[in-house]
């Protein structure tokens, strides 16, 4: 599968060892994946933690605004 975000690159800082700007990314999207499709054991762990960590934010940005059965759907 190929899953894409819209994301925002902002400057975010000074490196205190290169003196170089350092840039940061900020997702715009908030679309949960549908964690079905994806195959965790072809992830490494970081991957796995970053996958797991964005839908977890996606829960935390989006279930103020949904009933418990959304919640629930969201929650997977």
């Amino acid at each position: 599968i190929r899953i894409e975000n819209l994301v925002l690159a902002h400057e975010d800082g000074v490196c205190k060892d290169t003196g170089k700007t350092m840039m940061a990314f900020e997702t715009l999207t908030l679309a949960p994946y549908d964690m079905t499709l994806i195959d965790f054991d072809m992830l490494s762990p970081d991957e796995r933690a970053w996958v797991e960590a964005y839908h977890s934010g996606v829960y935390d940005e989006l279930s103020p605004y949904l009933d418990e059965d959304e919640k629930d759907w969201l929650r997977g």
